[in-house]
This record gives structure tokens, C-alpha cells and sequence, in this order.
């Protein structure tokens, strides 16, 4: 399905864009980082390639997904969607996708990206105007996205998300889907225990430091909610890791 040799095809860089949005790409970390060290390596190059196409100049992908994974790559890719008076070319306005992938693209901006910025209000003024004019799985699509973009999504809860919008896709890929839907029900499961493997752990701790009546529930409570949020976006194999964090987080509080 994937493999780790860099490729720089469309297809390689829509795979590695769903396997992530999915919440499965834990999986194959090894080829996606290959595939993106290789993009970022040869960044510059691959956007000239893909000339004036908004979708694919690394909005949707090579721009997203290489910040996602923490490579810094310039904006300046994104001049060329302007026009001579330095305003976003009317033009885009009609390519949906296209202005969905900026506006995701936009959400990954830093300080003093101007241009990020005025993208930002280009594509929710124009997005929020089309949106109940559009079909109904693009719209869903463009709601989601006004509503919580893919920068501000915890993964679990995005992963769930996308995989009801993903399966509306008439292209999608049957095998990754279920893959994605056994995963997320594997995690689901393990996350269930965890509760009572806490409690557990809280009485057993207290009983022994005899700090039991000092410790109320709404402090039990607060840490476990800190705790669960964060296990829902960390790798099911670091759940020894995931015990630590939470002792040591205990001993700090008690």
C-alpha cells in the first residue's frame, strides 16, 4: 500500500494525506517519513512541477503535511495564486477543493505570514458563502473544516470524523477504511479499561502514602481527564510509557 521509498507522485502524497487523517499512520511511520523528507528535500522543485494547480501545490499536501510533521517550508509557494494588484485571483474561487486545501494549508501559519493570513479570510469569506450551495459530501466536508480545521483536531476525535465523511467517497479505499475502522475500535477498547485500571491505581496509591481522605474525587477526576485526553492522541504501544506519566503525575499532586 505504501512503501517507504520516496515517491513524489499525487497519488503517494493523497494516501499518506488519508492514512494520517485516518489516525493510523502510527502504523507506517518509517515510509511516510521517508516519503516527506524526500518532498522537503526536494520542495522547491516539486511545486515548480506542479505549476498553478492550488490543490496539489502543497496546500492539501506537500505544504500541510510537511508542517504537520514539523518542517518549516516557505509561503512564498503561494504568490503565484496572486494576482498584480496582490489580491487571491477571483478565479480560485470556483475550485472548491482547491480552497479547502488552502484553508487547511492557512491554519498552519506562524507569526508575520501575511500572506497565510489574508488566505485565511480569502477562503472562509468564500467558503461560507458557497458552502450551502454545495453538494451534500462537499459540503459536509467544508462545514467540518469551518467548524474545527485539521490543525486544531485532536487525532482519535478527527480520525472518527473523517472516517464517516471518507466512506462517502466513491474512491475510497475499501481495504484502508476498514483497517482504520479496526484500529479505532481496537484503541476504543484498551481506552474503556483504562478507567478502572486508574481508579484502581488511585486507591491503591493513596491507601499506601495513608493520604486516602486528602485526596478528593474532583482531583481524581481532573487528573483523569487531562490523562485521557492526552492518551487518545499517544500510540497504544506506549502504554507503559502512558502508566508512568500517571504515577508520576499522582506523586506531584497527593
Amino acid at each position: 500500500m505504501l512503501i517507504a521509498t520516496p515517491d513524489k507522485s499525487k497519488k503517494n502524497i493523497d494516501l499518506i494525506d488519508t492514512i494520517q487523517r485516518l489516525g493510523v499512520s502510527y502504523h507506517f511511520e518509517n515510509e511516510i517519513e521517508a516519503s516527506l523528507q524526500f518532498m522537503y528535500n526536494a520542495y522547491h522543485e516539486l511545486c515548480g512541477e506542479d505549476g498553478n494547480d492550488l490543490y496539489t501545490v502543497a496546500l492539501r499536501f506537500r505544504f500541510r503535511l510537511l508542517r504537520q510533521q514539523g518542517h518549516y517550508v516557505s509561503c512564498d509557494v503561494f504568490n503565484k495564486f496572486k494576482n498584480p494588484e496582490g489580491n487571491f485571483k477571483e478565479s480560485l474561487i470556483s475550485n472548491v477543493e482547491g480552497m479547502l486545501s488552502l484553508y487547511e494549508a492557512a491554519n498552519y501559519l506562524v507569526h508575520d505570514e501575511d500572506i497565510l493570513e489574508e488566505a485565511l479570510k480569502f477562503t472562509i469569506t468564500h467558503l461560507e458563502s458557497m458552502s450551502p450551495k454545495l453538494s451534500n459530501f462537499l459540503g459536509r466536508q467544508v462545514n467540518q473544516a469551518l467548524k474545527l480545521p485539521i490543525q486544531k483536531t485532536l487525532t482519535r476525535l478527527g480520525a472518527r470524523q473523517f472516517m464517516s465523511l471518507y466512506q462517502q467517497d466513491q474512491s475510497h479505499n475499501v481495504i484502508l477504511l476498514n483497517f482504520a475502522k479496526l484500529d479505532f475500535n481496537k484503541l476504543q477498547k484498551q481506552h474503556k479499561r483504562e478507567p478502572s485500571a486508574l481508579t484502581k491505581y488511585v486507591t491503591i496509591f493513596n491507601s499506601s502514602t495513608r493520604k486516602y481522605s486528602e485526596y478528593s474525587y474532583s482531583s481524581t477526576y481532573k487528573i483523569f481527564v487531562s490523562f485521557w485526553v492526552i492518551c487518545n492522541h499517544i500510540k497504544s504501544r506506549k502504554k507503559k510509557k502512558k502508566d508512568l506519566y500517571l504515577r508520576n503525575r499522582l506523586k506531584d499532586v497527593v
